[in-house]
């Protein structure tokens, strides 16, 4: 899975660069590194996502319900999402117990709210199921990132919490 996300993070070095030049003459250089972090996070959670609709929909072939099929897809998500935000995003490789007993409850509440509002979406609102996960994912990936980036994946210096 490391070597994976190794390659990932290669392949996408030069685009990278790219969008953080044209960030940077957009947002101006003293909000460059916190949006490209910002960046990378959503990349990393739209494989996640990926992987979350790709495993619903799977299952949904084979007559699962819908609600089940989206949860299993949370899970393999959840995992996914943890070790690229460790290795990929925030570069951590310290305490991975730790953080990721601080990020399994996090993501639960985070998971939580995703599938009551896919749930309340696809079925009470009839929204159709992709742009339904697309916009409830999006919108909790906001709340997420200041989560993780506050309180599982910050790094202490010398006493004073500076955000990486």
């Amino acid at each position: 899975m490391v070597h994976l996300l190794v390659a990932v993070k290669k392949t996408v070095a030069l685009p990278y660069r790219v969008l953080y030049g044209i960030v940077a003459k957009i947002a101006g250089y003293e909000n460059v590194d916190l949006l490209m972090k910002y960046f990378t996070f959503i990349f990393g959670g739209l494989i996640g996502w990926l992987i979350l609709i790709g495993s619903e929909q799977f299952l949904l072939r084979f007559g699962i319900w819908r609600g089940f099929g989206y949860g299993v897809g949370l899970v393999l998500a959840i995992l996914f999402t943890f070790a690229y935000h460790r290795h990929v995003t925030f570069g951590i490789k310290s305490e991975s117990r730790e953080r990721f007993a601080r990020f399994a409850p996090l993501q639960a509440i985070i998971a939580a709210a995703n599938w009551l509002l896919f749930v309340a979406a696809t079925h009470y609102l009839h929204f159709p199921d992709v742009p339904a996960s697309f916009v409830v994912t999006f919108f909790l990936s906001l709340v997420n990132f200041a989560a993780n980036r506050l309180f599982i994946f910050h790094r202490e210096a010398q006493g004073n919490l500076y955000k990486r």
